[in-house]
């Protein structure tokens, strides 16, 4: 598939789901595997306009960084039901990631379009530059 932000596909993993993205920054990398793991949790809520949210997060490395920043899309996702959409502006360090997301509310009683996401693991995680595009590979839980 391809976003405003990279593009990204789907590859199975036993009884996971791998995400596999590029894109030209660090950052817009990071906003393909957000959109790329909402879309496989579900479709967009429809009207409702987006809300706007700060991020800042700290990890040890890129790939931490990778994991904790979808772990945050995800718990917004799960227990304030609010579906990514865009990325107003992320800044991504190999320790730091500050940003702003956009996220719509959906209704929860429409929950059984979503399908669940348990958890991001470390699993074959990979982000990376190579030749001026950014690489990431990462495992969904499901």
């Amino acid at each position: 598939m391809e976003s405003p932000a990279g593009t990204y596909e789907f590859f199975d993993h036993a009884a996971d789901v791998g995400i596999r993205c590029r894109a030209a920054s660090v950052g817009c990398l990071f906003e393909a595997a957000a959109r790329a793991m909402m879309e496989w949790a579900g479709p967009p809520p429809d009207g409702n306009d987006p809300v706007s949210l700060q991020v800042n997060l700290e990890a040890e490395d890129r790939e931490e960084m990778l994991v904790r920043w979808l772990q945050e899309v995800l718990y917004l996702f799960s227990q304030r039901h609010l579906y990514f959409v865009a990325a107003g502006f992320l800044r991504v360090t190999d320790t730091t990631l500050q940003g702003e997301l956009l996220a719509k509310p959906w209704d929860q009683s429409s929950s059984r379009e979503y399908q669940e996401i348990k958890a991001i693991t470390y699993h074959q995680l990979r982000v990376c530059e190579e030749g001026g595009v950014w690489h990431a590979s990462v495992i969904l839980d499901i």
